[in-house]
């Protein structure tokens, strides 16, 4: 049986952090390190994948 992951089991704070991400102004997101800005639309559009 897999092991859960950090945020299946952290999931206030997961849902709290996908609340501060999704309310990012678009200029932060553009100016962040190539690829962080997929990550985390990843994180935001599939926490599922995260449990």
């Amino acid at each position: 049986m897999p092991l859960p992951s950090a945020w299946a089991l952290l999931q206030e704070p997961g849902a709290r952090l996908r609340a501060v991400i999704t309310a990012l102004p678009e200029a932060v997101v553009v100016g962040l390190p190539c690829g962080a800005a997929e990550d985390l639309a990843r994180f935001v559009a599939r926490p599922e994948m995260l449990r």
